[in-house]
């Protein structure tokens, strides 16, 4: 009986996979247990090559193997060098040009005539920054694919999703929300939110003027930033009604420190909340693993973030 080798093989999305080894006439059930086999991708599943294309009136417009010549061009001054620095034809490039200048609103190439090397060529401010646009968009693209390894991250809430990959905040609370009440009071405003977790609610204090510029209204995505410092921790039923939000849990664990410790609270509603208090305040309260507690901290504490 003769076997095809092992060999890798890389799908459309750039993923790797191992092709098991096959009789040249395999039987049913080999035939299911090398499919099985085929369809387990390997370690390197998200090392993705991404190749971003742009198009202008239906038309090709940048393209990875143009934004090349368009570097090369910058580098050099000259369409001619510039297409044999990046392997393509003259006529290709010069046509390539040509092209991208006719469907953007700005010229992205300069080109004098005649001159040795087929006459001289520059980018324009405008094709300058369209390399760098070019660029972040491969890297953004890239970040993109990474959330697809998180999964805990909802993919159907963009908020959720460019949160994950772009300005990452010091705040240790982050909570994805959604605005269901906003009190229209001059100045400063209170926003109602329900976390992800459809359970857990928040008040939220911004001023008028941060809620128009935010577009705060119901239904509109949110995170809320929270820092560990601005929480406090209670086991006294009295303290009920000590701040705006008072979030019934219980300690999830306790990283003790020199002069601090961080507290974990697992909230009712399963999300986690995170305290820092100094350590008498923490001996006072005689904390311990699965003791219920409530967190507290006001309105103005909370800091709301969104898209716009």
């Amino acid at each position: 009986m003769r076997y095809l080798a092992h060999c890798r093989q890389i799908g459309d999305n750039g993923a790797s996979y191992i092709a098991p080894s096959l009789p040249l006439s395999p039987s049913p059930e080999a035939r299911a247990t090398a499919d099985s086999h085929f369809l387990q991708p390997t370690e390197r599943t998200m090392q993705a090559e991404i190749l971003l294309t742009l198009k202008l009136q239906q038309k090709l417009f940048a393209d990875p193997r143009r934004i090349a010549l368009l570097k090369q061009v910058a580098h050099t001054g000259s369409i001619s060098q510039g297409a044999k620095l990046a392997g393509i034809s003259y006529k290709s490039a010069w046509d390539a040009i040509n092209e991208m200048n006719q469907l953007a609103e700005q010229t992205v190439v300069e080109r004098a005539t005649g001159g040795k090397g087929g006459g001289g060529a520059q980018l324009t401010h405008y094709g300058q920054r369209l390399i760098q646009l070019y660029d972040l968009l491969g890297q953004i693209q890239q970040k993109a694919f990474d959330v697809l390894q998180e999964d805990r991250l909802p993919l159907d809430s963009l908020l959720a999703a460019i949160s994950r990959f772009s300005l990452q905040t010091s705040a240790r609370n982050q909570f994805f929300a959604t605005v269901t009440e906003r009190e229209r009071q001059q100045v400063q405003q209170h926003i109602q939110l329900l976390l992800a977790d459809g359970q857990t609610r928040l008040t939220a204090a911004v001023t008028e003027q941060s809620a128009d510029r935010l577009q705060l209204a119901p239904g509109k995505e949110v995170l809320a930033l929270i820092k560990a410092p601005w929480v406090t921790l209670s086991t006294d039923a009295a303290d009920s009604d000590a701040a705006d939000n008072v979030l019934p849990g219980r300690v999830a664990h306790i990283q003790p420190g020199e002069a601090h410790s961080e507290v974990l609270v697992t909230l009712a509603g399963g999300e986690t909340l995170c305290a820092t208090l100094d350590n008498q305040r923490l001996q006072r309260l005689n904390l311990q693993p699965e003791m219920p507690v409530n967190a507290l901290f006001n309105a103005d504490r909370v800091i709301i973030a969104t898209l716009c």
